[in-house]
């Protein structure tokens, strides 16, 4: 089964944090938490085994706040993330001033907003643009937009799941990337070695481009930097056949995404462009 690695961030502030890390083709890491109850650090979760109509956390109209998560984005590409929070007593489905619960990330972008029922819990998705989280940060903010309305939250999670970033070169060590489709031969792209991307953990026939396999690879060092790289060779006739590069019009520069998996089962990507000359 081809995925991509998921990590679950979540909030800094923790009560107790445990985590279960399962080791399949996904490479998928979990991890549940309780959050902190800090009405100095404007944390209102509900802490465990507690009455959910404590006033310390059944917040009403007038009581809105917000809160962050946190997670590392160095060399990840993000691919999709989401945010689930658990909620009681969200009356969404009341018939008369049904509960509106406002759930905002980064101050404007409005995410929807919570569902559920009388006093009993529930649990509310919402997709997250993975462009909000390129520092690596998502602030969420909760407006409780119905008077006389209350809600405790339980918890709330991050799940950001994304590819290892590989660093690629189409044509290296040659500037620009021109590409002649009427020309045939091969194609050479590289896969650098970096000091956190080992080629040599790279299960080479996974690797595609654009959908395409690679003719021939070998490991060598490209750039001359004294760390071992992938070199791969693609069909020339097959990446001019590419639907983008096909369509493209001379002068064009068009980005090519090369995908693939380490032994381990972990999904990587990098992208890299070609000029189009003929």
């Amino acid at each position: 089964m081809k995925s991509r690695f998921a990590a679950i961030m979540l909030l800094t502030s923790l009560l107790v944090v445990v985590a279960s890390f399962v080791v399949s083709a996904s490479a998928t890491i979990t991890e549940q938490v309780v959050q902190d109850y800090d009405p100095n650090q404007n944390l209102f979760f509900m802490l465990p085994s507690q009455d959910p109509t404590d006033a310390n956390w059944y917040r009403t109209w007038f009581q809105d706040w917000g809160w962050t998560h946190t997670f590392d984005p160095t060399n990840k590409v993000l691919i999709s993330a989401s945010l689930e929070i658990k909620a009681w007593d969200v009356d969404s489905d009341a018939w008369l001033f049904p509960e509106n619960d406002k759930i905002y990330a980064d101050v404007t972008t409005y995410l929807g907003k919570l569902i559920g029922t009388d006093e009993e819990w529930s649990i509310s998705t919402f997709a997250i643009p993975v462009s909000l989280l390129a520092d690596g940060e998502l602030n969420v903010w909760m407006d409780i937009a119905t008077a006389f309305r209350w809600v405790t939250l339980g918890y709330s999670k991050l799940t950001v799941v994304w590819d290892l970033e590989a660093v690629i070169c189409i044509k290296p060590m040659d500037t620009p990337n021109d590409f002649n489709r009427r020309a045939g031969g091969a194609l050479p792209v590289a896969i650098y070695g970096t000091d956190y991307f080992d080629v040599n953990d790279v299960d080479p026939t996974s690797v595609m481009l654009g959908g395409i396999a690679p003719l021939r690879w070998s490991f060598e060092d490209v750039n001359l930097d004294d760390k071992m790289d992938l070199a791969l060779k693609f069909s020339s006739p097959e990446v001019a056949a590419l639907g983008a590069v096909d369509s493209a019009v001379v002068g064009d520069y068009v980005d090519l995404t090369l995908t693939g998996e380490l032994m381990d089962g972990t999904t990587f990507q990098g992208t890299d462009s070609l000029l189009i000359v003929m």
